[in-house]
């Protein structure tokens, strides 16, 4: 048996932003990431990818892990937001083995105030 950390694929998904980016996608990633990495990481690797779209009526999302919708970050819009960290709601330092597992990640629009 082997000590070799072997990375994780995180499976991502996010809700479109309006009609167009519905039909021109994509709306499905897949990340590869160490599997000693924290969901900081991942979140920072995503927003890094800007992979998550947005529009002026649709500043926040979000990120939900697998069924069960649990919300575990709020992520915002750099335009709309400017300078607008993601809020966790779970710490960020928690590992995605055992906060995801198999789970994928799936971002939606929620009405977030703050």
């Amino acid at each position: 048996m082997s000590n070799v950390r072997r990375p994780m694929q995180v499976r991502v998904f996010r809700e479109a932003c309006c009609a167009q980016d519905d039909q021109m996608g994509p709306l499905e990633s897949t990340y590869r990431i160490s599997s000693e990495a924290t969901l900081k990481d991942l979140v920072e690797e995503i927003v890094e990818s800007r992979f998550l779209q947005y529009s002026s009526s649709h500043i926040a999302m979000l990120g939900e892990v697998g069924r069960s919708g649990v919300g575990v970050v709020k992520v915002f819009s750099p335009y709309y937001c400017d300078g607008k960290e993601a809020q966790f709601l779970v710490p960020p330092e928690q590992r995605l083995g055992s906060l995801i597992g198999e789970n994928a990640l799936s971002f939606r629009f929620r009405f977030v105030f703050d």
